[in-house]
């Protein structure tokens, strides 16, 4: 993880957090696309190259953005989500933006760049997971009503 993530978390700059992981999904496709028809080939065959990729050392990308989304789910800034699934949509989403744009599964490449990608995903996912007044209330124990 780099030092510019780890200290948008330290600061909850949760727009920065996801553009870095969003950016991270982006630039491990853009270095190498030839990966993305290795693992969809390892994926449909159950090859080894599957398994490589879910047994990794220390924490993968999707269980510190999972543990990021946690802590701010404890701390009422997020909807009380599962974590673990959030985090897992949400970098499944780019590798399949880049999947798309490399192999055109699911239509034309669209004429989007990946930093427009990136900024609308990024909105998306932390618009839909920021709290609403009622829960910021109830983690506050007051009553925004009044």
């Amino acid at each position: 993880m780099s030092i510019d993530c780890q200290q948008a978390m330290d600061t909850r700059d949760d727009y920065t957090v996801f553009s870095a992981f969003a950016s991270h999904v982006i630039d491990f496709y853009r270095n190498d696309p030839r990966s993305i028809r290795l693992g969809l080939f390892s994926a449909l065959e159950d090859g080894p190259v599957t398994n490589a990729f879910h047994s990794t050392r220390g924490k993968t990308p999707i269980e510190i953005l999972a543990g990021y989304i946690q802590q701010r789910i404890n701390e009422g800034a997020f909807r009380q989500v599962s974590a673990s699934l959030a985090s897992r949509l949400f970098i499944e989403a780019m590798a399949m933006f880049m999947v798309d744009q490399e192999a055109s599964l699911t239509t034309v490449p669209l004429c989007f760049s990946c930093e427009e990608a990136v900024d609308t995903m990024v909105r998306i996912f932390t618009d839909g997971l920021k709290a609403d007044k009622a829960s910021i209330a109830e983690f506050m124990h007051i009553d925004y009503r009044t």
